[in-house]
């Protein structure tokens, strides 16, 4: 488990095992974009991340990671080709 944003009203993280990937985010307050740094995880850039809850996806541009319009929970996981 990683901890990608540590803040008063914003938290998430990262859970793998093996081949896959779930993205945890939470959010409260201000309507504003989640951006999160990945570059170090060894996370290519294309990769997708479906939302489990919703019909949108996030993908990893950049070495970020960024949910344009957080919900108060925003679960995402994705696998590897």
């Amino acid at each position: 488990m990683v901890n990608l944003l540590v803040e008063a009203d914003r938290y998430a993280y990262l859970r793998s095992a093996e081949q896959d990937r779930v993205l945890v985010a939470f959010h409260r307050g201000q309507q504003r974009p989640l951006d999160m740094e990945v570059d170090d995880l060894n996370i290519p850039d294309g990769t997708r991340f479906r939302s489990w809850l919703r019909s949108d996806a996030v993908v990893v541009r950049g070495g970020k990671i960024s949910i344009p319009e957080p919900q108060p929970l925003n679960i995402y996981w994705a696998t590897s080709p």
